[in-house]
């Protein structure tokens, strides 16, 4: 019995970990820094830096706010109607990043991945409003798809969007269909948007 216990509290803390160090924010910044890595010139770390100081700060401290004030149980959010608000200040800031990265004439994969990045939590927005749906999937399948589109690893990037999935479902955040939700959203976003405009 305390075998299976021990493995069970080993399995929890690997899944933890993973969900933490993919979490959204993370990935977000994560993939901005890749494209950023690609385009390969000291101006684009500049838009990504800019991309990351809109996009990710104010909804971060407002997710913190929302806890403090005991709107919001925790940082994972794990009430589909708590997540609305933040969901809506995250949606606005990405669009201030995109905005941003426009204005300011970024490298254009850039400003297409800040784009994507805004659509793909827009959708997120409209389906929470019905059905609770995994941001972190839905955020590492648009990662996963940059690094298969950039650098051709697709096996590694399937592998590692699979381990986040299973993650939100070993720590009981989301069902099977809610981090398949997630990975097929981030994919049909990231398809839509390099067809409109191919640029990476």
């Amino acid at each position: 019995m305390s075998d299976t216990t021990d493995a069970k509290r080993w399995d929890e803390k690997v899944a933890t970990t993973v969900s933490q160090v993919a979490s959204p924010p993370v990935l977000l910044a994560a993939a901005m820094a890749i494209q950023a890595a690609v385009t390969g010139d000291a101006v684009a770390w500049f838009w990504a830096a800019v991309y990351v100081c809109c996009a990710v700060p104010v909804p971060v401290a407002y997710l913190l706010r929302q806890i403090r004030h005991e709107t919001v149980a925790d940082l994972e959010i794990g009430r589909r109607e708590e997540r609305l608000r933040p969901q809506l200040v995250t949606a606005a800031f990405l669009g201030l990043g995109w905005i941003a990265l426009l204005a300011g004439s970024a490298p254009a994969p850039m400003s297409n991945l800040a784009g994507i990045l805004w659509i793909q939590a827009t959708v997120i927005l409209v389906v929470t409003i019905l059905w609770k749906i995994s941001v972190h999937c839905a955020t590492a399948a648009v990662a996963g798809m940059l690094t298969w589109r950039l650098f051709g690893a697709v096996v590694p990037a399937g592998l590692a969007v699979a381990m986040i999935a299973w993650s939100r479902w070993r720590l009981g955040r989301h069902t099977v269909a809610q981090t398949l939700g997630g990975i097929l959203l981030g994919i049909a976003v990231f398809v839509f948007a390099f067809r409109s405009a191919p640029t990476f």
